[in-house]
Protein backbone atom coordinates (compact mmCIF):
# COMPACT_ATOMS: atom_id res chain seq x y z
CA UNK A 1 0.00 0.00 0.00
CA UNK A 2 2.92 2.35 0.63
CA UNK A 3 3.89 2.06 -3.01
CA UNK A 4 0.31 2.59 -4.19
CA UNK A 5 -0.12 5.90 -2.37
CA UNK A 6 3.53 6.93 -2.84
CA UNK A 7 3.99 7.49 0.89
CA UNK A 8 7.79 7.51 0.75
CA UNK A 9 7.91 9.62 -2.41
CA UNK A 10 5.83 12.37 -0.78
CA UNK A 11 7.94 12.13 2.40
CA UNK A 12 4.96 11.55 4.65
CA UNK A 13 3.71 8.84 7.01
CA UNK A 14 0.49 6.95 7.59
CA UNK A 15 0.18 8.59 10.99
CA UNK A 16 0.36 12.08 9.48
CA UNK A 17 -2.09 11.21 6.70
CA UNK A 18 -4.61 9.61 9.06
CA UNK A 19 -4.48 12.57 11.43
CA UNK A 20 -5.01 14.92 8.50
CA UNK A 21 -7.96 12.81 7.34
CA UNK A 22 -9.53 12.95 10.82
CA UNK A 23 -9.12 16.72 10.88
CA UNK A 24 -10.61 17.05 7.41
CA UNK A 25 -13.61 14.95 8.38
CA UNK A 26 -14.26 16.79 11.65
CA UNK A 27 -14.31 20.06 9.71
CA UNK A 28 -17.01 18.67 7.40
CA UNK A 29 -19.08 16.41 9.66
CA UNK A 30 -21.73 19.14 10.03
CA UNK A 31 -23.03 18.30 6.54
CA UNK A 32 -24.54 15.06 7.91
CA UNK A 33 -27.05 17.16 9.83
CA UNK A 34 -27.27 20.27 7.63
CA UNK A 35 -27.95 18.53 4.30
CA UNK A 36 -31.04 16.57 5.48
CA UNK A 37 -32.34 19.71 7.20
CA UNK A 38 -32.12 21.68 3.94
CA UNK A 39 -33.52 19.01 1.61
CA UNK A 40 -36.49 18.16 3.79
CA UNK A 41 -37.84 21.60 2.83
CA UNK A 42 -38.89 20.14 -0.52
CA UNK A 43 -40.65 17.16 1.03
CA UNK A 44 -37.78 14.67 1.28
CA UNK A 45 -37.59 12.32 4.28
CA UNK A 46 -34.96 13.51 6.78
CA UNK A 47 -33.51 10.11 7.57
CA UNK A 48 -33.44 8.99 3.93
CA UNK A 49 -31.44 12.09 3.03
CA UNK A 50 -29.17 11.50 6.02
CA UNK A 51 -28.28 7.98 4.87
CA UNK A 52 -27.94 9.22 1.28
CA UNK A 53 -25.52 11.89 2.53
CA UNK A 54 -23.49 9.31 4.48
CA UNK A 55 -23.23 6.80 1.64
CA UNK A 56 -22.68 9.40 -1.10
CA UNK A 57 -19.92 11.15 0.86
CA UNK A 58 -18.24 7.87 1.85
CA UNK A 59 -18.30 6.35 -1.63
CA UNK A 60 -17.28 9.52 -3.49
CA UNK A 61 -14.42 10.25 -1.09
CA UNK A 62 -13.30 6.60 -1.26
CA UNK A 63 -13.13 6.73 -5.06
CA UNK A 64 -11.19 10.00 -4.79
CA UNK A 65 -8.67 8.32 -2.49
CA UNK A 66 -8.03 5.15 -4.51
CA UNK A 67 -8.35 6.58 -8.04
CA UNK A 68 -7.24 10.22 -7.97
CA UNK A 69 -5.09 9.73 -4.82
CA UNK A 70 -5.70 13.32 -3.78
CA UNK A 71 -6.56 14.42 -0.22
CA UNK A 72 -9.92 15.82 -1.25
CA UNK A 73 -13.17 15.14 0.57
CA UNK A 74 -16.47 15.06 -1.33
CA UNK A 75 -19.96 15.56 0.08
CA UNK A 76 -23.23 17.21 -1.00
CA UNK A 77 -22.41 20.89 -1.47
CA UNK A 78 -24.16 23.51 0.63
CA UNK A 79 -24.92 25.74 -2.35
CA UNK A 80 -25.96 22.72 -4.42
CA UNK A 81 -28.55 21.54 -1.89
CA UNK A 82 -30.13 25.00 -1.68
CA UNK A 83 -30.30 25.11 -5.48
CA UNK A 84 -31.82 21.62 -5.46
CA UNK A 85 -34.68 22.81 -3.23
CA UNK A 86 -35.30 25.92 -5.34
CA UNK A 87 -35.28 23.95 -8.59
CA UNK A 88 -37.58 21.25 -7.18
CA UNK A 89 -40.20 23.78 -6.12
CA UNK A 90 -39.93 25.98 -9.21
CA UNK A 91 -39.63 23.49 -12.07
CA UNK A 92 -41.19 20.32 -10.66
CA UNK A 93 -43.72 21.65 -8.10
CA UNK A 94 -42.22 19.60 -5.28
CA UNK A 95 -41.54 16.40 -7.25
CA UNK A 96 -38.02 15.88 -5.92
CA UNK A 97 -37.62 12.57 -7.79
CA UNK A 98 -37.45 14.56 -11.03
CA UNK A 99 -34.76 16.77 -9.49
CA UNK A 100 -32.85 13.65 -8.43
CA UNK A 101 -33.01 12.41 -12.01
CA UNK A 102 -31.65 15.78 -13.12
CA UNK A 103 -28.84 15.39 -10.57
CA UNK A 104 -27.94 11.95 -11.94
CA UNK A 105 -28.02 13.14 -15.56
CA UNK A 106 -25.87 16.16 -14.68
CA UNK A 107 -23.29 13.74 -13.27
CA UNK A 108 -23.33 11.80 -16.55
CA UNK A 109 -22.93 15.02 -18.55
CA UNK A 110 -20.20 16.21 -16.16
CA UNK A 111 -18.31 12.95 -16.73
CA UNK A 112 -18.67 13.38 -20.50
CA UNK A 113 -17.20 16.89 -20.32
CA UNK A 114 -14.12 15.49 -18.61
CA UNK A 115 -13.68 12.37 -20.75
CA UNK A 116 -13.90 14.39 -23.98
CA UNK A 117 -11.09 16.69 -22.86
CA UNK A 118 -13.26 19.78 -22.48
CA UNK A 119 -12.25 20.13 -18.83
CA UNK A 120 -8.57 20.21 -19.81
CA UNK A 121 -9.22 22.99 -22.30
CA UNK A 122 -11.24 25.03 -19.82
CA UNK A 123 -8.74 24.52 -17.01
CA UNK A 124 -5.83 25.60 -19.22
CA UNK A 125 -7.64 28.84 -20.04
CA UNK A 126 -8.33 29.84 -16.45
CA UNK A 127 -5.53 32.27 -15.48
CA UNK A 128 -3.51 31.67 -12.33
CA UNK A 129 -4.72 34.92 -10.78
CA UNK A 130 -8.32 33.64 -10.90
CA UNK A 131 -7.35 30.26 -9.41
CA UNK A 132 -5.37 31.97 -6.66
CA UNK A 133 -8.29 34.32 -6.08
CA UNK A 134 -10.57 31.33 -5.60
CA UNK A 135 -8.18 29.86 -3.03
CA UNK A 136 -8.03 33.16 -1.13
CA UNK A 137 -11.82 33.46 -1.36
CA UNK A 138 -12.22 29.96 0.06
CA UNK A 139 -9.89 30.97 2.86
CA UNK A 140 -12.08 33.96 3.73
CA UNK A 141 -15.17 31.78 3.54
CA UNK A 142 -13.65 29.25 5.95
CA UNK A 143 -12.74 32.02 8.39
CA UNK A 144 -16.24 33.45 8.14
CA UNK A 145 -17.79 30.02 8.72
CA UNK A 146 -15.66 29.44 11.80
CA UNK A 147 -16.42 32.88 13.27
CA UNK A 148 -20.15 32.52 12.60
CA UNK A 149 -20.26 29.10 14.25
CA UNK A 150 -19.29 30.67 17.60
CA UNK A 151 -21.48 33.74 16.94
CA UNK A 152 -18.44 36.00 16.96
CA UNK A 153 -20.26 38.87 15.24
CA UNK A 154 -23.39 38.57 17.41
CA UNK A 155 -21.92 38.50 20.91
CA UNK A 156 -19.38 40.80 22.50
CA UNK A 157 -17.71 38.00 24.43
CA UNK A 158 -18.55 34.42 25.35
CA UNK A 159 -16.84 31.24 26.48
CA UNK A 160 -17.01 29.86 22.92
CA UNK A 161 -15.24 32.93 21.53
CA UNK A 162 -12.57 32.81 24.24
CA UNK A 163 -11.93 29.11 23.66
CA UNK A 164 -11.81 29.71 19.90
CA UNK A 165 -9.13 32.37 20.40
CA UNK A 166 -7.20 29.99 22.65
CA UNK A 167 -7.44 27.28 19.99
CA UNK A 168 -6.17 29.64 17.28
CA UNK A 169 -3.20 30.72 19.41
CA UNK A 170 -2.30 27.12 20.30
CA UNK A 171 -2.50 25.95 16.68
CA UNK A 172 -0.43 28.87 15.45
CA UNK A 173 2.26 28.29 18.08
CA UNK A 174 2.44 24.61 17.17
CA UNK A 175 2.65 25.49 13.48
CA UNK A 176 5.46 27.98 14.07
CA UNK A 177 7.37 25.21 15.84
CA UNK A 178 6.74 22.88 12.85
CA UNK A 179 4.79 20.34 14.90
CA UNK A 180 3.35 17.64 12.67
CA UNK A 181 -0.40 17.39 13.28
CA UNK A 182 -0.62 20.88 14.77
CA UNK A 183 -4.32 21.22 13.94
CA UNK A 184 -5.48 17.97 15.52
CA UNK A 185 -3.31 18.61 18.58
CA UNK A 186 -4.72 22.13 18.78
CA UNK A 187 -8.24 20.72 18.70
CA UNK A 188 -7.45 18.28 21.51
CA UNK A 189 -5.84 20.95 23.68
CA UNK A 190 -8.76 23.32 23.09
CA UNK A 191 -11.22 20.56 24.01
CA UNK A 192 -9.33 19.78 27.22
CA UNK A 193 -9.11 23.47 28.19
CA UNK A 194 -12.81 23.91 27.47
CA UNK A 195 -13.86 20.86 29.48
CA UNK A 196 -11.63 21.74 32.45
CA UNK A 197 -12.80 25.36 32.39
CA UNK A 198 -16.48 24.41 32.33
CA UNK A 199 -15.98 21.78 35.02
CA UNK A 200 -14.36 24.35 37.35
CA UNK A 201 -16.49 27.42 36.62
CA UNK A 202 -19.84 25.74 36.05
CA UNK A 203 -19.85 22.09 37.16
CA UNK A 204 -23.65 21.69 37.00
CA UNK A 205 -23.83 23.05 33.45
CA UNK A 206 -20.84 20.93 32.43
CA UNK A 207 -22.50 17.71 33.60
CA UNK A 208 -25.71 18.67 31.80
CA UNK A 209 -23.93 19.36 28.50
CA UNK A 210 -22.03 16.08 28.63
CA UNK A 211 -25.17 14.11 29.41
CA UNK A 212 -27.08 15.87 26.61
CA UNK A 213 -24.34 15.03 24.14
CA UNK A 214 -24.30 11.36 25.06
CA UNK A 215 -28.09 11.06 25.22
CA UNK A 216 -28.66 12.91 21.95
CA UNK A 217 -30.82 10.99 19.51
CA UNK A 218 -31.67 12.63 16.20
CA UNK A 219 -34.04 9.87 15.08
CA UNK A 220 -34.69 6.18 15.34
CA UNK A 221 -33.83 3.65 12.67
CA UNK A 222 -35.90 4.07 9.51
CA UNK A 223 -33.63 2.36 7.01
CA UNK A 224 -36.55 0.88 5.10
CA UNK A 225 -37.63 4.42 4.14
CA UNK A 226 -34.22 5.09 2.58
CA UNK A 227 -34.26 1.90 0.53
CA UNK A 228 -37.69 2.81 -0.82
CA UNK A 229 -36.41 6.22 -1.93
CA UNK A 230 -33.02 5.47 -3.52
CA UNK A 231 -32.55 4.08 -7.02
CA UNK A 232 -36.07 5.12 -7.92
CA UNK A 233 -36.52 7.65 -10.74
CA UNK A 234 -39.73 8.53 -12.61
CA UNK A 235 -40.35 6.23 -15.59
CA UNK A 236 -39.27 7.30 -19.07
CA UNK A 237 -42.85 6.86 -20.30
CA UNK A 238 -44.15 9.34 -17.73
CA UNK A 239 -41.59 11.94 -18.76
CA UNK A 240 -42.03 11.50 -22.51
CA UNK A 241 -45.79 11.92 -22.25
CA UNK A 242 -45.30 15.35 -20.73
CA UNK A 243 -43.26 17.66 -23.05
CA UNK A 244 -43.17 20.42 -20.42
CA UNK A 245 -41.74 18.07 -17.81
CA UNK A 246 -39.11 16.84 -20.30
CA UNK A 247 -38.11 20.41 -21.16
CA UNK A 248 -37.82 21.30 -17.49
CA UNK A 249 -35.71 18.19 -16.88
CA UNK A 250 -33.29 19.17 -19.65
CA UNK A 251 -33.12 22.73 -18.31
CA UNK A 252 -32.45 21.59 -14.76
CA UNK A 253 -29.81 19.10 -15.92
CA UNK A 254 -27.98 21.90 -17.75
CA UNK A 255 -28.21 24.20 -14.70
CA UNK A 256 -26.88 21.52 -12.33
CA UNK A 257 -24.06 20.60 -14.72
CA UNK A 258 -22.83 24.15 -15.27
CA UNK A 259 -22.95 25.03 -11.59
CA UNK A 260 -21.39 21.77 -10.42
CA UNK A 261 -18.67 21.95 -13.08
CA UNK A 262 -17.70 25.52 -12.20
CA UNK A 263 -17.75 24.70 -8.48
CA UNK A 264 -15.59 21.59 -8.92
CA UNK A 265 -13.10 23.30 -11.22
CA UNK A 266 -12.66 26.22 -8.83
CA UNK A 267 -12.35 24.09 -5.70
CA UNK A 268 -10.12 21.37 -7.18
CA UNK A 269 -7.78 23.86 -8.86
CA UNK A 270 -7.45 25.93 -5.70
CA UNK A 271 -6.67 22.83 -3.59
CA UNK A 272 -4.09 21.78 -6.21
CA UNK A 273 -2.44 25.21 -6.00
CA UNK A 274 -2.59 25.11 -2.20
CA UNK A 275 -0.79 21.75 -2.20
CA UNK A 276 1.93 23.22 -4.39
CA UNK A 277 2.24 26.16 -2.00
CA UNK A 278 2.72 23.75 0.90
CA UNK A 279 5.42 21.84 -0.96
CA UNK A 280 3.47 18.92 -2.46
CA UNK A 281 3.98 18.46 -6.20
CA UNK A 282 1.40 16.24 -7.90
CA UNK A 283 1.14 15.34 -11.59
CA UNK A 284 -1.49 17.32 -13.53
CA UNK A 285 -3.19 14.00 -14.31
CA UNK A 286 -4.21 13.73 -10.64
CA UNK A 287 -6.28 16.89 -10.95
CA UNK A 288 -8.03 15.56 -14.06
CA UNK A 289 -8.75 12.29 -12.28
CA UNK A 290 -10.30 14.23 -9.42
CA UNK A 291 -12.70 15.78 -11.93
CA UNK A 292 -13.73 12.30 -13.10
CA UNK A 293 -14.54 11.54 -9.48
CA UNK A 294 -16.70 14.67 -9.26
CA UNK A 295 -18.72 13.37 -12.21
CA UNK A 296 -19.11 9.98 -10.54
CA UNK A 297 -20.14 11.76 -7.33
CA UNK A 298 -22.94 13.52 -9.21
CA UNK A 299 -24.29 10.21 -10.49
CA UNK A 300 -24.02 8.54 -7.09
CA UNK A 301 -25.83 11.49 -5.47
CA UNK A 302 -28.81 11.17 -7.77
CA UNK A 303 -28.99 7.40 -7.34
CA UNK A 304 -28.87 7.47 -3.54
CA UNK A 305 -31.22 10.43 -3.19
CA UNK A 306 -29.43 13.69 -2.42
CA UNK A 307 -28.16 16.82 -4.15
CA UNK A 308 -24.86 16.75 -6.05
CA UNK A 309 -21.72 15.89 -4.10
CA UNK A 310 -18.67 17.96 -4.94
CA UNK A 311 -15.12 18.65 -3.77
CA UNK A 312 -15.18 20.44 -0.43
CA UNK A 313 -13.26 23.60 0.40
CA UNK A 314 -12.65 22.14 3.86
CA UNK A 315 -10.19 19.77 2.21
CA UNK A 316 -7.66 22.59 2.60
CA UNK A 317 -7.88 21.93 6.34
CA UNK A 318 -6.42 18.48 5.74
CA UNK A 319 -3.78 19.86 3.39
CA UNK A 320 -2.80 22.46 6.00
CA UNK A 321 -2.50 19.60 8.50
CA UNK A 322 -0.06 17.86 6.14
CA UNK A 323 -2.21 15.66 3.89
CA UNK A 324 -0.38 14.74 0.69
CA UNK A 325 -1.93 11.46 -0.50
CA UNK A 326 -5.21 9.60 -0.81
CA UNK A 327 -4.73 8.02 2.61
CA UNK A 328 -6.21 11.17 4.18
CA UNK A 329 -9.36 11.00 2.04
CA UNK A 330 -9.57 7.23 2.62
CA UNK A 331 -9.60 7.93 6.36
CA UNK A 332 -12.36 10.51 5.91
CA UNK A 333 -14.49 8.09 3.85
CA UNK A 334 -14.26 5.43 6.58
CA UNK A 335 -15.21 7.99 9.23
CA UNK A 336 -18.29 8.98 7.23
CA UNK A 337 -19.54 5.40 7.44
CA UNK A 338 -18.67 5.05 11.12
CA UNK A 339 -20.36 8.29 12.10
CA UNK A 340 -23.39 7.25 10.10
CA UNK A 341 -24.07 4.75 12.86
CA UNK A 342 -23.21 7.00 15.79
CA UNK A 343 -25.11 10.09 14.65
CA UNK A 344 -25.98 10.94 18.26
CA UNK A 345 -22.49 12.46 18.61
CA UNK A 346 -22.59 14.71 15.53
CA UNK A 347 -24.47 17.57 17.18
CA UNK A 348 -22.43 17.02 20.33
CA UNK A 349 -19.11 18.26 18.88
CA UNK A 350 -18.66 21.74 20.40
CA UNK A 351 -18.20 24.53 17.89
CA UNK A 352 -15.22 25.98 19.77
CA UNK A 353 -13.27 22.85 18.77
CA UNK A 354 -13.92 23.06 15.02
CA UNK A 355 -14.00 26.87 14.69
CA UNK A 356 -10.24 27.41 15.27
CA UNK A 357 -9.53 24.72 12.67
CA UNK A 358 -11.52 26.52 9.99
CA UNK A 359 -10.11 29.93 10.88
CA UNK A 360 -6.45 28.83 10.90
CA UNK A 361 -6.86 26.91 7.64
CA UNK A 362 -8.55 29.96 6.11
CA UNK A 363 -5.66 32.20 7.12
CA UNK A 364 -3.15 29.75 5.61
CA UNK A 365 -5.17 29.67 2.37
CA UNK A 366 -5.18 33.47 2.17
CA UNK A 367 -1.38 33.48 2.25
CA UNK A 368 -1.56 32.93 -1.50
CA UNK A 369 -2.10 36.68 -1.74
CA UNK A 370 1.58 37.20 -1.00
CA UNK A 371 2.06 36.73 -4.75
CA UNK A 372 0.00 39.85 -5.49
CA UNK A 373 3.13 41.95 -5.82
CA UNK A 374 4.30 39.66 -8.65
CA UNK A 375 1.17 40.28 -10.74
CA UNK A 376 -0.09 43.16 -12.82
CA UNK A 377 -2.39 45.74 -11.27
CA UNK A 378 -5.55 44.55 -13.03
CA UNK A 379 -4.89 40.96 -11.94
CA UNK A 380 -4.79 42.19 -8.36
CA UNK A 381 -8.20 43.79 -8.80
CA UNK A 382 -9.66 40.59 -10.26
CA UNK A 383 -8.20 38.47 -7.46
CA UNK A 384 -9.47 40.79 -4.73
CA UNK A 385 -12.92 40.89 -6.35
CA UNK A 386 -12.99 37.09 -6.46
CA UNK A 387 -11.85 36.91 -2.85
CA UNK A 388 -14.55 39.23 -1.58
CA UNK A 389 -17.31 37.53 -3.57
CA UNK A 390 -16.57 33.96 -2.52
CA UNK A 391 -15.57 34.95 1.00
CA UNK A 392 -18.91 36.57 1.77
CA UNK A 393 -21.26 34.29 -0.19
CA UNK A 394 -19.47 30.89 -0.39
CA UNK A 395 -20.75 30.69 -3.98
CA UNK A 396 -17.63 29.14 -5.52
CA UNK A 397 -19.14 28.51 -8.95
CA UNK A 398 -20.46 32.06 -9.22
CA UNK A 399 -17.09 33.38 -8.12
CA UNK A 400 -15.23 31.43 -10.82
CA UNK A 401 -17.68 32.54 -13.49
CA UNK A 402 -17.57 36.17 -12.34
CA UNK A 403 -13.78 36.19 -12.27
CA UNK A 404 -13.55 34.74 -15.78
CA UNK A 405 -16.05 37.25 -17.14
CA UNK A 406 -14.12 40.15 -15.61
CA UNK A 407 -10.85 38.77 -16.93
CA UNK A 408 -12.21 38.25 -20.45
CA UNK A 409 -13.77 41.69 -20.37
CA UNK A 410 -10.39 43.13 -19.43
CA UNK A 411 -8.66 41.31 -22.30
CA UNK A 412 -11.30 42.42 -24.79
CA UNK A 413 -10.99 45.99 -23.56
CA UNK A 414 -7.21 45.93 -24.01
CA UNK A 415 -7.55 44.54 -27.54
CA UNK A 416 -10.08 47.17 -28.54
CA UNK A 417 -7.91 49.89 -27.06
CA UNK A 418 -4.87 48.54 -28.94
CA UNK A 419 -6.82 48.31 -32.20
CA UNK A 420 -8.06 51.88 -31.77
CA UNK A 421 -4.55 53.15 -31.11
CA UNK A 422 -3.29 51.30 -34.18
CA UNK A 423 -6.01 52.95 -36.25
CA UNK A 424 -5.02 56.38 -34.95
CA UNK A 425 -1.42 55.76 -35.89
CA UNK A 426 -2.41 54.83 -39.40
Amino acid sequence: MKDYFDIKFHKTTYRAEIMAGITMFLSTVYILVVNPTVLQQCGMDYYSVFLATVFTSAISTFVMSVYAKMPILLAPGLSMNVMFVVVTMRYFHGDYKMALLGTYLSGVLFFALVITGIFREIDNRIPDCVKSGVLAGLGLALMRTGLNSVQFFEKTISKEVLLTIIGIVVMWILRRHHVSGFIIYGMLITAIVGCVGMAILSPDNFVKEISDMIAYEAFEWKGEQFFRECFHFPSVTTIMRNPEKLLNLLTVTAIFTIYHFADAVGTTSSIYIFMKETGTELPASYREKSMYVNGIAGMVSGLFGTSSATSYAESTVGVAEGAKTGVASLTASILFLLFGFVIRFVNGIPTFITAPTLIVSGVISCMILKHLKEWKWVERVITVAMTLYIGFTFQIANGVIAGMLVYMGYLMGIRKFAAKKAGDVK
